[in-house]
């Protein structure tokens, strides 16, 4: 029994490029999420066990890919937590210990 049919494909050359540019392997792995389902015809799991993620997080990817490809910004909680100030994080968290990335003890 076949799945639903894979969305993406309005974004796919976009993927397709990106593949070529990526300079990380987030970003070749975002890209990749997009594609192998729709050029291989490989189920979500499938793509997830190439990626070496879970098939939650390959849909967490495909659909990052295609809001920044269609001008939105992908709200990414690490990416706001390191742009935040020491302080901020502090008083978001209610938790002591260290910042992530910034080796500082509080």
């Amino acid at each position: 029994m076949k799945g639903r049919p894979v969305s993406g494909r309005d974004v796919l050359p976009q993927a397709m490029e990106a593949m070529h540019i990526a300079k990380t392997a987030q970003e070749l792995r975002q890209a990749q999420a997009v594609a192998l389902p729709l050029l291989l015809e490989l189920s979500l799991p499938q793509t997830a066990r190439a990626l070496g993620v879970c098939p939650t997080w390959v849909c967490v990817l495909r659909r990052r890919f295609a809001k920044v490809v269609k001008g939105g910004s992908p709200a990414d909680t690490a990416a706001r937590r390191s742009a935040a100030s020491e302080s901020e994080y502090r008083a978001g968290t209610g938790v002591s210990g260290t910042v992530p990335g910034s080796g500082k003890y509080r």
